[in-house]
């Protein structure tokens, strides 16, 4: 199996400048679409982990794994929104061209299932396989396995959505950004990094989960 990290969905959106955010579909979400700080942070090669929270995640990218994200986000027309304007197409637009691209990814990396949800197994092996700290590799491993049955149960929930004819759903999507806020808000203390960029980050990470749980 590659190695694959849970975040390389969040490089694949650095790769086209959208914003991890746009997973969960709501107006506090999307305030961080215009937050420089955030952005700032979720786009970084390795995602916010590897900014703000020390030993989580590998910031090396493979070339397979660049291509992979490139041609996903190309086939389904991810494109960079205007700058502090809207995504191109509108937000649901835009979620239905995430939800395929996130699937396509999904399918390229051997993360999904015969149905194309998470396959909970592999992701949680992806996630523990590249996070180098002992103490954040079992928060991450766990974390990963709730959130992809959370994930999954969701995506159930919620149905998939219709691109051009191609049924997607956004289960893979929503696990990476569980995990991305669960192991941001419950690094260890000595491992978070201190500064006003991550600080910001961390706030608007915190919102997420409100939503989310709400």
């Amino acid at each position: 199996m590659a190695s694959v990290t849970v975040f390389l969905f969040a490089a694949c959106v650095a790769l086209v400048g959208a914003d991890l955010s746009l997973y969960d579909f709501s107006p506090v979400l999307l305030e961080s679409h215009h937050s420089s700080s955030f952005s700032r942070v979720a786009r970084s090669p390795g995602g916010p982990h590897d900014r703000c929270c020390q030993g989580s995640g590998d910031k090396i990218i493979s070339d397979q794994q660049k291509s992979d994200m490139e041609e996903c986000a190309k086939q389904y027309g991810v494109e960079k929104p205007a700058a502090g304007g809207p995504p191109k197409g509108g937000l649901e637009e835009m979620k239905k061209k995430m939800a395929c691209a996130g699937q396509c990814l999904g399918q390229k990396q051997g993360l999904l299932d015969s149905d194309n949800y998470v396959d909970v197994d592999k992701f949680s092996a992806s996630v523990a396989a590249v996070v180098t700290d002992s103490d954040i590799k079992a928060l991450a491993e766990e974390t990963a396995k709730k959130c992809a049955q959370e994930a999954n149960e969701k995506a159930k929930a919620s149905g998939e959505v219709d691109y051009n004819g191609t049924k997607c759903n956004l289960a893979l999507g929503r696990a990476m950004m569980c995990v991305h806020i669960e192991v941001e808000l419950n690094c260890p203390d000595d491992k978070k990094v201190k500064s006003d960029e991550c600080d910001k980050a961390r706030e608007h990470m915190k919102k997420m989960k409100e939503h989310k749980d709400s």
